[in-house]
């Protein structure tokens, strides 16, 4: 059994980053039920799948972020799921290894509360209220999460590299970013 989970006879490589990352390739299925995946892709960043060897190893790294991402896209229509998988695929290599990185730590316990007025500001649109809504007396946390990880990720872009991750941010379906913002709650 144990060969079985490490040699897949069934993996094929994926043919982008972001099918890489949700595990399409990895499984007939389209997922697997374990956070770990059984095989690592060649077209992982090698400096990506370094950090995750030192920190739990590529396998689970790889598997929490595939995780990330079905959970994101899985209530999503196919076209909006689509259109958010491409136009990832569509960024540079750089800034998905970043988003890759802070994705593959899985879910945050801890976080500063945000303040009510934050809440409100962030609220101020139909996408935000719709998140607090659905975070109800948890959103102090679930924003301070959001917003954490958004400066992780943010600290490690260029400027350049920044501007081209929120422009793709900002092009996508309501849905695929309330989608995406959820996820980054949990």
């Amino acid at each position: 059994m144990a060969h079985d989970l490490i040699h897949r006879p069934d993996w094929t490589p994926a043919v982008s980053a972001a099918d890489t990352i949700i595990g399409r390739y990895s499984d007939p299925s389209g997922f697997y039920d374990t956070p770990a995946a059984v095989a690592v892709p060649a077209n992982i960043d090698p400096a990506l799948a370094s950090d995750w060897n030192r920190d739990g190893g590529v396998g689970l790294r790889l598997g929490m972020a595939q995780n990330f991402v079905r959970s994101a896209i899985q209530n999503l229509e196919e076209d909006t799921a689509t259109e958010l998988l491409s136009g990832f695929d569509g960024l540079p290599q750089s800034v998905q290894s970043v988003v890759f990185g802070e994705i593959a730590l899985g879910s945050w316990s801890t976080a500063r509360a945000t303040s009510q007025a934050q809440i409100d500001r962030f609220a101020a649109d139909g996408e935000g209220q719709e998140l607090v809504r659905s975070w109800r007396g948890r959103a102090p946390q679930k924003l301070g999460i959001v917003l954490k990880r958004i400066s992780n990720i943010r600290a490690k872009l260029s400027a350049d590299e920044d501007a081209t991750l929120w422009d793709w941010f900002e092009d996508l379906d309501g849905a695929a970013r309330v989608a995406v913002l959820k996820e980054l709650g949990r």
